[in-house]
């Protein structure tokens, strides 16, 4: 049994060199929000303050007014760790980009404050293994 689980998560660790992540996102957990100034906006899962047990892969997409950066905090990361966090992660565009491409990837136990590039940020909670996501993000601008 061990080696299916060996092979399981070489497989999964190609799949995420391999497939872009905007085809991993559930088309049921892909939101967009336009905020406004001044204004804190919370992005967590549907279980929360529970662990998020349903595996779902979520892209979070928000947009500020043109010429504002968007701040992103979070001061509970909990997710297992994996080497360059390969597998269950929490990925954060500060360029705003759909597929993650200039993404930074967090996992294991830890805290982030972040300010975006420009006028728009992406959160994803993206799960390979599908380990349990207990966290709470926090942004504004």
């Amino acid at each position: 049994m061990g080696w299916y689980l060996s092979l399981a998560m070489a497989l999964a660790g190609l799949l995420n060199l391999f497939m872009p992540m905007s085809m991993a996102i559930d088309p049921q957990c892909d939101y967009q929000d336009n905020l406004l100034i001044g204004q804190e906006y919370f992005i967590y899962n549907k279980e929360y303050p529970d662990r998020d047990s349903s595996g779902t892969n979520c892209r979070w997409t928000a947009k500020s007014q043109p010429g504002t950066r968007i701040v992103v905090s979070c001061e509970d990361i909990d997710i297992p760790s994996s080497q360059n966090c390969q597998y269950d992660k929490l990925s954060i565009s500060l360029s705003g980009s759909a597929n993650f491409a200039d993404a930074k990837n967090y996992c294991g136990k830890g805290t982030l404050s972040l300010v975006s590039n420009s006028n728009t940020l992406t959160v994803g909670k993206i799960f390979l293994l599908h380990h349990l996501f207990d966290h709470q993000l926090l942004f504004y601008h």
